[in-house]
């Protein structure tokens, strides 16, 4: 009984520590107690068993008066091979929530745990923190099978993720511990299993998720918190490691005083440039258990949320000259010459013209140019920019007359970007000053130049233009000496128009009309199209159709070929037999092979074809090992040439099914590019696609040989063909490994 009442002072333990550690996070807490009300908990099962249960109560009102946390709920529930009515209240309520303890009764029937469990679960509040007990002394052997049982404790793991949810199955007596109960209690998170307490326990509370950016500092700390003040954590041994990943290590690991925190170092695996700038791992922290078996972690796995950022900053230039936060795009100076008398539209459309285009000055339209430079790291989060310029107020300058720009959104990349201002010079309105602010709509980037932006729209900065007019004199003197000379040509032009005028009218009447005929000939062209399935390459035969209907099985060392000299091996098999069209789906021939590596399946006939192809292929002719089977499929991929199902029993595809799937074969040749393909059966063989050409035949000896076929894919790849004897049926392993020997030299 030492034990019983020791248990729930670890209890009542655990109410002081995590009263202390809910400040953060600031949560309250909720107990949820599965009590087992059966008979045996009072010695009168079938099995001799100790009388706990009034130990039991005694302790469990002893845990609920040691309680300081007055919003802490309890829920306390009985069950025996049903779930009865529970208590239910805060601890503030803790005289009442002890009365009822005290009333509680021993029920008929067996033991369920597993509805009990269930019905826990429906309990559970994810608004708090919650501690979830199971108290038995016995095994479950009513209601859902144990392998219910077992489901139901292993899913656990998936809803307690992320959460405050701390799991204790108590196994009060020797009588309810169970192998397969354990061992799932090992392998779930925060989920520990109790099966002896004759010692005091510390529990040792951690956060659940830890952030570090680790682009300016590795350095990482994890803080502790023990409900027991003389645990010196720093002789508990603790440490950590990080799940295995291509891109982090941990190292430098250290205790940092008597109770931590635990210090350690973030190592970079490989370039930055290969690293995510955000990743999410697991960090298992262990201490030395066989000395200090009642410490508890919880919990044990923290996700640990690794950041690898700086700043991602964008810059701007005017001119190969970098600006901070002024864009000041000068001055535009313009000589007006449409001034005073000038102004008349005639003086306008001389400027098109030489001499008078001499005089137009060269800064009708203004632009300027503004350099943006992404930083590496801006880089990295393919951040992007755009700008737009406002006046003082707060219109777009693209809509304001005389101003174009396109505000079009640039993405980061190691090359400049450039940002184009166009101004059309306005004379109308003299020498005038423009200026406003800069707006920046930016995505994962952190300042512009010098400013500090967040994601949206940020005043980065102001800008500035000016216009002036200066007088033109060039234009001036040219249109006035223009005007002279052209009253100088009038004078001797009217005495020209009367001399002239009798010869023009004579000319006029002697003119006449010509007419061109235009003739064109017209030519037509035929021609005549042939096309033949055996002109076709590969590559447009792959394309006549969608994918393949079911997916080929790829063993994870196909292209190590381990068997084969290193020669990737495609093993093709005719078609699916389904018992109806339903089952054919994509990952039907990818199931069969795991199937066939699964020790625990149950043995069916057909893989008996698998395991005598699997010795011709490997060699091996005695038993195989299931590490053999492992290795063997896993060096081959494996596809079923007919896309639809078989629904009858030694039943061959039609003609039109075999047709039907060729353009799936050429994808599958495209995309896996065997060396050799290993085909089950001549009649699949007969049935293969009749492009390509003959290859070298296989000498077995005694005159035999055994021909052989070879294709030609799109990109210069050949793939050889060997047919064999369907393993099903009359197959030799031994004779058809020595073929397959022989094309894999």
């Amino acid at each position: 009984m030492n034990g019983i009442r020791q248990y729930f002072l670890l209890v009542a333990l655990l109410a002081l520590f995590f009263n202390e550690a809910v400040a953060q996070p600031p949560l309250q807490e909720k107990r949820i107690y599965l009590v087992d009300v059966t008979a045996s908990m009072e010695g009168k099962g079938e099995v001799e068993t100790p009388d706990i249960f009034q130990t039991v109560k005694e302790s469990l009102a002893e845990t609920i008066q040691q309680i300081y946390d007055t919003t802490t709920v309890i829920e306390i529930i009985p069950f025996s091979n049903k779930v009865y009515k529970g208590i239910y209240g805060k601890v503030a309520n803790k005289d009442s929530l002890i009365n009822c303890v005290n009333e509680l009764t021993i029920r008929k029937g067996d033991t369920n745990i597993a509805d009990a469990w269930s019905y826990g679960l429906t309990r559970l509040d994810t608004t708090k923190i919650n501690y979830f007990f199971v108290l038995t002394d016995g095994l479950h052997n009513c209601g859902p099978k144990k392998e219910e049982l077992y489901h139901r404790l292993s899913g656990w793991n998936d809803l307690s993720a992320g959460k405050y949810m701390f799991a204790f199955y108590v196994m009060l007596t020797p009588n309810a511990k169970e192998s397969e109960i354990c061992r799932i209690a090992d392998e779930n998170r925060n989920m520990w299993k109790i099966e002896s307490l004759d010692i005091n326990a510390s529990l040792v509370k951690t956060s659940l998720t830890v952030r570090k950016n680790v682009f300016y500092d590795r350095s990482v700390q994890i803080y502790f918190d023990s409900n027991n003040p003389n645990l010196n954590l720093n002789k508990v041994g603790i440490e950590v490691s990080l799940e295995d990943n291509p891109y982090y290590d941990i190292e430098n690991q250290r205790m940092i005083g008597t109770n931590g925190p635990l210090s350690f170092d973030i190592k970079e695996k490989c370039a930055k440039e290969k690293i995510p700038q955000c990743d999410t791992l697991d960090l298992t922290i262990k201490h030395n258990s066989e000395e200090y078996p009642f410490v508890f972690i919880t919990p044990d796995i923290v996700s640990v949320e690794i950041t690898n950022q700086g700043t991602r900053t964008v810059t701007m230039s005017i001119n190969g000259e970098r600006v901070d936060s002024l864009l000041d795009f000068g001055s535009v100076r313009f000589k007006e010459p449409l001034v005073g008398l000038f102004k008349a539209d005639i003086f306008r459309k001389s400027l098109r013209y030489w001499p008078y285009s001499l005089a137009v000055p060269d800064t009708a339209i203004y632009t300027a140019k503004v350099t943006l430079s992404f930083n590496g790291e801006a880089v990295r989060s393919n951040s992007s920019i755009r700008l737009n310029l406002l006046d003082e107020n707060n219109k777009s300058m693209s809509e304001q007359e005389g101003f174009g720009y396109t505000s079009e959104t640039l993405s980061a990349s190691k090359d400049v970007k450039e940002f184009l201002l166009d101004y059309k010079v306005i004379p109308t309105l003299g020498n005038i000053k423009f200026s406003g602010k800069i707006i920046a709509e930016t995505t994962a980037v952190d300042s512009v130049g010098s400013v500090a932006v967040k994601t949206g729209q940020d005043k980065v900065g102001v800008w500035r233009l000016s216009q002036e007019i200066e007088p033109n004199v060039l234009a001036w003197i040219l249109w006035i000496v223009s005007i002279l000379l052209l009253l100088l040509l009038a004078y001797l032009l009217i005495k020209l128009i009367v001399k002239l005028a009798r010869f023009i009218f004579g000319a006029l009447t002697s003119l006449s009309n010509t007419k061109n005929k235009v003739r064109g000939d017209f030519t037509e062209l035929s021609g005549e199209l042939r096309m033949g399935n055996n002109n076709k390459s590969i590559s447009e035969k792959a394309k006549e159709k969608s994918k393949y209907k079911t997916l080929p099985w790829v063993g994870q060392n196909y292209e190590q070929g381990d068997y084969s000299h290193g020669k990737r091996v495609l093993v093709l098999g005719e078609s699916h037999y389904c018992g109806s069209p339903e089952e054919f789906v994509p990952d039907i021939t990818i199931n069969v092979i795991k199937d066939v590596l699964d020790p625990d399946s149950e043995h069916e006939a057909y893989k008996n074809t698998y395991t005598k192809f699997a010795k011709a292929f490997s060699g091996i002719f005695g038993k195989l090992e299931q590490s053999d089977k492992v290795r063997i499929w896993h060096s081959l991929a494996f596809y079923n040439y007919v896309q639809f199902p078989i629904t009858g029993p030694r039943t061959a595809p039609t003609e039109q099914e075999f047709r039907d799937s060729e353009a799936a074969f050429w994808n599958v040749l495209v995309e896996l590019q065997p060396d050799l393909i290993i085909v089950w059966g001549q009649r699949l063989y007969k049935h293969l696609p009749g492009c390509g050409h003959q290859a070298q035949d296989v000498t077995i000896g005694d005159g035999k040989s055994i021909e052989t076929w070879e294709y030609t894919l799109s990109n210069g790849h050949t793939v050889r063909v060997l047919p064999i004897n369907h393993p099903s049926s009359g197959f030799n392993p031994e004779k058809w490994h020595r073929v397959i020997k022989l094309v894999c030299r």
